[in-house]
């Protein structure tokens, strides 16, 4: 990734120090690390935000919302800082919205610790287990109580201190350029991101740590996470990241058996491959080879000078847009369009072209496989297979209604949480009237009837303009095809 703005325009260097550096990153498509990297040079001070306190004015609708969802989250709706919003719903003394990150034990709710001002002092000082075990109580009881006071899980190394333009702007852009923006890791990001209920960038809906199995979660700390990874087939990052969200210690140094041992003529391989692939002929993941990398200090191979075209890419030229097509290939977007040119082939700027083939594979597999076998994305098989009104393939498995998928009837259209859990919506629809969980309304279902909002499409980018009508992004972009509006697209 280039690190320096190539010929940056005048317009681009007027607006360094005007405004915040993620404000100049979106403005202009570039990162918001290469917006800090030039403006530090240039000896730029920065702009902490870019709202301006003084002029957002509050309406009785906005107010109605203090408490009902946490203040992140509504400060994107309102397309304000949380700061603003924290301080007016501390003004108006409304509570402040709670939401259990994860599950408590009847134990914590039955017999509660009363704890004193010294033993919170101690929360995030050391993982909940520890001080669980030092103050003689159910480590469930530590975690519920650091969650309420909003105080981050312990981690090894050095602790992050979150400074509030950190926390204006986190779920602003994505987790990796904002570990790279602040210098700090995407994990912590990620975790600190989940522990306040803060959405990612292109979504408003509610983050929730990954999801494991139960009989998992009861040997969090108990098992190496490398053992539980491989005992119920779930990713190890996973497992981590809900032992560290319980702020449960890990159960120490994993054994040498149960480690990878590297060889001076496996760490000759280190550089020459992506990761991934150095990881593939290995028979060990691409984090593992990640790791070992960068501790030897080897620089990563450039994902553009290893692309092997096969016979499935080159079919995918001309028949998508250059810059969708490296995404999912994950390469510069000018290798692809240097290869489709070579061909002689046009771009096509409009939607995938589908060829008959592909299209009779659409139902008679899972949209994951089908795009797997496609090279394209899931959601493009979903929209492609929705619009042709094509059934998604079902699983004869028995489906199994666990607390956490129960947790989700009633949040959301029981379509789309028909195709999150891979069921059909009839199931969803069954379980949730059997409950008696009323129908989920959309709350942006008369966006489109205000002609304000109409107008303002193609005036500023997609997501830009969901948070300002407190809608989403892909909602503004169905609606700005279907009335034929072009997007914006910044000028220099």
């Amino acid at each position: 990734m280039k690190r320096h703005i190539v010929n940056p325009s005048k317009k681009l260097l007027a607006a360094l120090g005007a405004m915040s550096d993620f404000k100049v990153a979106a403005t202009f498509g570039v990162r918001p690390f290469q917006v800090k990297f030039l403006r530090e040079k240039e000896g730029i001070p920065a702009v902490a935000s870019s709202v301006d306190v003084h002029h957002f004015q509050w309406t009785p609708e906005a107010e109605r919302l203090l408490g009902s969802m946490p203040d992140t989250v509504l400060a994107k709706r309102l397309a304000t800082s949380s700061a603003i919003v924290n301080g007016r719903r501390a003004a108006l003394s409304i509570a402040a919205f709670e939401r259990p990150l994860v599950e408590i034990s009847t134990l914590v709710l039955q017999n509660p610790h009363d704890w004193t001002i010294a033993e919170e002092e101690l929360l995030g000082t050391d993982f909940d287990t520890v001080i669980a075990e030092l103050l003689g109580i159910n480590k469930d009881q530590v975690t519920y109580r650091r969650n309420r006071l909003g105080i981050d899980p312990y981690r090894r190394g050095t602790r992050i201190q979150w400074t509030q333009q950190m926390l204006d702007n986190l779920g602003e852009i994505s987790d990796g350029d904002f570990a790279e923006y602040f210098e700090i890791c995407k994990m912590s990001v990620y975790i600190k991101r989940i522990l306040l209920s803060i959405p990612t960038f292109n979504t408003l809906d509610f983050p929730s740590p990954p999801n494991i199995p139960r009989a998992a979660v009861k040997f969090l700390g108990k098992k190496y996470d490398v053992e539980l990874a491989e005992e119920f087939s779930v990713n190890r990052l996973n497992i981590r990241v809900n032992r560290l969200i319980r702020g449960i210690a890990p159960l120490g140094r994993v054994p040498n058996e149960l480690q990878f041992s590297w060889t001076t003529d496996m760490d000759a391989l280190l550089g020459l491959k992506s990761d991934k692939e150095v990881g593939k002929d290995l028979g060990i993941s691409g984090k593992v080879v990640q790791y070992r990398r960068r501790k030897l200090g080897i620089e990563p191979a450039m994902r553009s000078s290893l692309l092997i075209w096969d016979q499935q890419m080159i079919s995918e030229l001309g028949r998508s847009k250059d810059q969708i097509l490296s995404q999912v290939w994950q390469c510069d977007v000018n290798l692809v369009r240097d290869k489709r040119e070579e061909l002689g082939l046009s771009e096509h700027l409009e939607a995938r072209v589908w060829l008959e083939s592909e299209i009779a594979l659409l139902g008679r597999l899972s949209d994951p496989q089908t795009a797997k076998k496609l090279g394209i994305s899931a959601t493009a098989v979903r929209n492609k297979r929705n619009k042709m009104n094509i059934k998604p393939l079902i699983s004869h498995k028995k489906f199994i209604w666990t607390k956490r998928r129960l947790a989700l009837l009633g949040t959301m259209a029981d379509e789309r949480l028909a195709y999150q859990l891979t069921v059909t919506p009839s199931v969803v629809s069954k379980k949730r009237v059997q409950l008696n969980i009323p129908i989920w309304k959309s709350p942006h279902k008369g966006t489109w009837a205000d002609p304000e909002a109409i107008a303002k499409l193609g005036t500023m980018s997609d997501p830009d303009l969901a948070k300002l009508l407190g809608n989403t992004a892909p909602a503004v972009f169905r609606k700005r095809k279907q009335l034929g509006i072009p997007a914006y697209v910044a000028q220099d």
